[in-house]
């Protein structure tokens, strides 16, 4: 296990989770454009089918959702970061065959009104100005009981990568916005109730990929033919979030039931060309103009926790039920004449998965523990 608290995230950096593969050994993070990433650990990880194979929490709230979507966590109110190199399915069910990330975040403090502000200028090589403002405020209402914490985070960075055959410069520019509520209600010494919700929004103008000349002189050519006329390749990448969580102590062990909405949006325009058993001197182009991703995702978690000792136990339930609707519309061209008017393909599945674990610990001395799950 690697952990990388407040300050080392601070001192190192670290902004989000693409950063990350930059201190962690074994972790190996990918990232398409703001907010699309390949994540693996120790080599193990895909990018395709319906389950993924590293898993992604923040809080107990889980994040993989699938191989191809990733949700961008901001490190602007982490407490700390956790990444579990190894099999963890007995401990963190949810795509945990690589490993599993976690993200710890600060919970509201019933008893301290306190805050902070931190603006970020920068210049990037080959581009522009970055601009990052990011705050956090935390609020009690009832003392030590009742307390609100809202922390957001706004960027607006400068691409770098050129697309010189359409006259634009630093093409992958981003514009962020991350915006995250929690509550804390105290409801008695033995019961907690944690509530959460977050908006995040990317504007991508392009994707963080080159194709042409040295890769230090960051150019990308879209493939087209025939001069002809292509989308831009603008992506969003939005996602709503949502989370209860209770946690009552029962004395021998530790209760906890958490409950997790997310809505994703993901949308894309982009064009590439490939030539499908093209008749001599005849230019098949394939051109995809536009692509739209939707998840809605719910999952329920109950877990039982042994109080700690000698033996060190948990218990747990995890279900997680998601539709995933996927389109996309394209069109062929012959020499620059289109076939037939815009193709749609949609596509929609659901996924639908339980999962029982347990796992016991005996701790032999301070340096050595078996488990068994």
């Amino acid at each position: 296990i690697a952990v990388l608290g407040e300050e080392a995230l601070k001192t190192a950096g670290i902004q989000n989770m693409n950063d990350l593969s930059y201190a962690v050994p074994s972790l190996s993070i990918s990232e398409v454009s703001s907010g699309t990433q390949s994540i693996a650990i120790r080599g193990v990880s895909n990018t395709v089918g319906l389950s993924p194979l590293v898993g992604i929490y923040l809080d107990d709230i889980p994040l993989s959702v699938t191989p191809s979507t990733t949700f961008d966590v901001q490190t602007i109110d982490i407490q700390r970061v956790e990444v579990l190199r190894g099999p963890q399915g007995t401990l963190y069910g949810q795509g945990a065959v690589g490993g599993t990330i976690r993200f710890i975040s600060n919970k509201p403090n019933p008893n301290d009104t306190e805050g902070k502000m931190e603006v970020s200028l920068s210049n990037t090589t080959g581009g522009g100005w970055n601009k990052d403002l990011s705050g956090v405020i935390n609020i009690p209402v009832i003392d030590d009981t009742l307390a609100f914490r809202v922390s957001a985070t706004v960027k607006d960075n400068s691409g770098w990568i050129d697309q010189p055959t359409r006259n634009i410069d630093d093409a992958n520019d981003t514009e962020l916005s991350n915006i995250t509520i929690k509550g804390l209600w105290q409801v008695s010494e033995d019961l907690e109730v944690n509530a959460t919700a977050i908006q995040y929004r990317n504007d991508t103008g392009g994707f963080n990929l080159t194709n042409l000349g040295p890769v230090t002189d960051s150019n990308y050519q879209p493939t087209f033919r025939n001069g002809l006329d292509f989308p831009s390749t603008d992506i969003t990448n939005d996602y709503d979030l949502y989370n209860l969580t209770l946690i009552y102590d029962l004395g021998f062990a530790t209760l906890l039931s958490s409950s997790s909405q997310i809505d994703l949006e993901n949308n894309r325009s982009s064009v590439s060309t490939s030539q499908l058993n093209p008749v001599p001197g005849t230019n098949v182009d394939n051109m995809i103009l536009d692509g739209h991703l939707s998840i809605e995702a719910f999952s329920q978690e109950i877990r039982l926790t042994g109080a700690p000792s000698t033996f060190d136990w948990i218990l747990g339930v995890f279900y997680s039920d998601a539709e995933i609707f996927s389109s996309a519309r394209f069109n062929q061209y012959v020499n620059g004449v289109p076939l037939f008017p815009s193709t749609p393909f949609d596509e929609i599945y659901t996924n639908e998965s339980t999962a029982f674990f347990a796992n016991i610990s005996y701790h032999i001395n301070d340096q050595l523990t078996l488990a068994l799950g």
